[in-house]
């Protein structure tokens, strides 16, 4: 369809993919977050694929933590699920069906991912989409 996002008084450049990855060469990054970020992160994979297929090189079959590297230019990108971004845990994990109710750690971090990110040089964060929901937090 070729439709294009253009901000008022502003040229965006057409993505040019074997720039960025010129310019990501030797770094790494995360997209840490919900469904949102992975998606970002699944269409900048589709986007690189012009120029090189990543190999999967995660350390967990956990498809929520995904890793992949583009060896010609020694450039890691990775996901981590985290939807609140903090500590969480199901109100009543052992009950018989599960009742949507989570209790978050507001002063405590999710250290699935939080015990990773010195690992990366770019960080992009987003959770924005579950606090709109019509879940019930206790």
């Amino acid at each position: 369809m070729k439709w294009r996002w253009k901000p008022d008084e502003c040229e965006l450049p057409v993505f040019d993919h074997a720039e960025f990855l010129e310019i990501v060469r030797g770094k790494s990054m995360a997209f840490v977050g919900d469904s949102v970020g992975r998606n970002q992160m699944q269409s900048l994979i589709c986007l690189l694929s012009r120029v090189e297929y990543p190999i999967d090189v995660s350390y967990t079959p956990d498809e929520q933590f995904k890793r992949w590297r583009y060896p010609s230019y020694n450039f890691t990108m990775a996901t981590f699920w985290s939807p609140y971004l903090v500590k969480e845990e199901e109100a009543d994990a052992n009950g018989p069906t599960h009742t949507g109710l989570f209790k978050l750690y507001l002063d405590q971090f999710n250290e699935e991912w939080t015990s990773q990110i010195e690992e990366f040089n770019y960080l992009i964060i987003n959770a924005g989409h579950w606090f709109l929901s019509s879940m019930r937090l206790l």
